[in-house]
C-alpha cells in the first residue's frame, strides 16, 4: 500500500511538470483530477480498482519491480545511474545553467503493514516510520562526572553513637537556684529487666556513668515504650533546667533562608542525631542548619554534590552522626523549617495548610490564639493578612467580650480561601529591580 501511494505521487508530479513546461497556469495544474492522471497513465485505473478486481500477475510484478520514470529536467530515465544529463546545461527558459545533484536509486526499505476495509484515514505508527527511515529517534545522554550515591561514601555517619570531637558541653548553673532531689518514680515489674538492660547498654557506650556519694540534684527517669516492644529511657529535667542559664545563638530566619536559596534547584536535608553543632558547619558554602536540621543546596547537581561532600566530610571529621531514615538526598523539592523549597520558589508546608483549611471555628479565646499562631507562620503567602485577621485579633484583647459572629466567620473563611491555591512565592533576588506596592 505504501509503495503504491508513493508511485501514485510520483505520477502526479510528472504530469504536473509537463503542464509547467507547456506554460499552463497554476490553476490548471492544481485542477488535475484523477481522470487526467488515468488518461496520461492508463495503468493507474488498475490501481484504483479493488484488489480482487486487479490482474494478479501485473499487480505482483509492478509491486516488486523497481520503479523508473522520465526525468522532468532531462527527459532521461530516472533515477539516473550517474549525474543528471541536464547538469551544467543551459535552461531554454531562463538561460541559466542547471545545478543538479546526482540521483542514485534509494535503498529499498521494507515494513509490515495491514490493509483494512473502510473509509478511514491511513495510520503510520512510530515503529513502521522508523523501519522506513521516515522517523529517527535519538536520546541525548549526558555523562555525570559526580557520584550518584555520594552518601554511600560515608557509612560511618549513619551508625554508632555520636561524640563530637574536641567539644565539651559546659552547663552554666545559676547558683541562686536551690537544688532539688526529686523522688524516684516506680517502674512496673514487667519492664524492670528491660530498664536494667538499657542502663547497662548506655553505660557500656560511655553515655552515662554511675555516681557514688551524695548529689545535690536528683531527677527521675521516665520509661517510654517503643512500637518495636523496646523501651526508651528519658529523664524528667524540668526542675533541673530551671537552674541552667541558656546560651544565645543567632538562628537563620526564613527570610534569610529564602534569600540564600535563590537560584538553587537541587536540595538535600540532613537530620543530626543531636543539635550540638553551633559552629560546626561555619564557612561551608551551600548549606544552612537550624538546630539539628541541615539543608544543602546547589544550582545544579554538580554544585550540590560539591557542597554535600563538604558537609559530610566536616561531619565525619567531627564524629557527628545522622539519622539515615530522616535524611533526603538530591531532590528538586524539599520540606524544611515548615516550608517547601523548590526551583520555582517557596511554599508553605502542605501539612500546615491542610490543618488550617480543615479547622473548625474557634470556641474560645485560647483556640483563636492557636489559629492566629498557625496562620501567622504562613502569613507571607496571604495578601492583606493584617486586615483579614483584624476581627479575630480583637477577640484576644484584654477584657474583650467573646462573640463569634458573621464578621469573624468571614475572616476565617477568607484565610482558608487564600490558601486554597497553594501560592508560590519567588525567591528574593537583590540584583534585580524591586517594585513596592502599597
Amino acid at each position: 500500500q505504501i509503495r503504491i501511494k508513493t508511485r501514485f505521487s510520483c505520477e502526479t508530479s510528472q504530469i504536473q511538470a509537463q503542464f509547467v513546461e507547456k506554460q499552463e497556469s497554476s490553476q490548471n495544474i492544481n485542477a488535475i483530477k484523477s481522470g487526467a492522471l488515468e488518461k496520461h497513465n492508463p495503468s493507474l485505473r488498475d490501481i484504483r480498482k479493488p484488489q480482487n478486481q486487479r490482474q494478479g500477475s501485473n499487480y505482483q510484478r509492478n509491486f516488486n519491480k523497481p520503479h523508473t520514470s522520465t526525468g522532468r529536467n532531462c527527459g532521461g530515465i530516472y533515477p539516473h545511474a550517474r549525474d543528471c544529463p541536464a547538469k551544467g546545461k543551459e535552461c531554454h527558459s531562463c538561460k541559466k545553467l542547471a545545478i543538479l545533484q546526482s540521483s542514485s536509486p534509494q535503498p529499498c526499505l521494507g515494513a509490515n503493514f495491514y490493509v483494512a476495509k473502510g473509509t478511514g484515514g491511513n495510520l503510520l505508527g512510530c515503529q513502521t516510520a522508523e523501519q522506513l527511515g521516515i522517523l529517527k529517534i535519538s536520546i541525548n545522554t549526558a555523562v555525570r562526572s559526580y557520584n550518584a550515591r555520594l552518601e554511600d561514601e560515608f557509612p560511618n555517619l549513619f551508625s554508632g553513637i555520636e561524640k563530637i570531637k574536641n567539644t565539651q558541653v559546659q552547663l552554666h548553673i545559676d547558683t541562686y537556684v536551690t537544688p532539688k532531689q526529686q523522688k524516684h518514680r516506680p517502674i512496673p515489674f514487667h519492664i524492670r529487666k528491660d530498664v536494667e538492660k538499657e542502663l547497662q547498654r548506655l553505660e557500656d557506650l560511655d553515655i552515662i556513668e554511675q555516681v557514688d556519694g551524695p548529689t545535690p540534684w536528683v531527677s527521675p527517669i521516665v520509661v517510654v515504650p517503643k512500637k518495636t516492644g523496646e523501651i526508651r529511657l528519658c529523664v524528667d529535667m524540668r526542675e533541673a533546667n530551671k537552674a541552667v542559664q541558656r546560651e544565645k545563638h543567632p538562628m537563620p530566619t526564613v527570610d534569610k533562608l529564602i534569600t540564600d536559596l535563590n537560584g538553587a534547584t537541587v536540595f538535600s536535608t540532613l537530620d543530626l542525631a543531636s543539635d550540638e553543632i553551633a559552629n560546626l558547619l561555619a564557612g561551608l558554602p551551600g548549606c544552612k542548619n537550624i538546630s539539628d536540621d541541615i539543608i544543602v543546596y546547589g544550582r545544579d547537581d554538580k554544585e550540590h554534590d560539591e557542597n554535600l561532600r563538604g558537609v559530610l566530610n566536616r561531619l565525619q571529621d567531627n564524629n557527628a552522626k545522622l539519622n539515615g531514615e530522616k535524611c533526603s538526598f538530591r531532590l528538586h523539592q524539599v520540606v524544611f523549617f515548615g516550608h517547601t523549597f523548590s526551583a520555582s520558589g517557596v511554599q508553605a508546608d502542605p501539612k500546615k495548610i491542610d490543618v488550617i483549611r480543615n479547622m473548625q471555628p474557634p470556641r474560645n479565646v485560647s483556640e483563636v490564639k492557636s489559629l492566629l499562631g498557625m496562620t501567622q507562620y504562613v502569613s507571607r503567602f496571604i495578601p492583606n493578612y493584617a486586615s483579614i485577621t483584624t476581627p479575630l485579633r480583637t477577640l484576644t484583647h484584654q477584657n474583650a467580650k467573646w462573640q463569634w459572629q458573621a464578621e469573624q466567620e468571614n475572616a476565617l473563611k477568607k484565610l482558608q480561601h487564600e490558601l486554597m491555591n497553594d501560592p508560590v512565592m519567588a525567591y528574593f533576588d537583590p540584583s534585580k529591580t524591586n517594585h513596592r506596592h502599597c
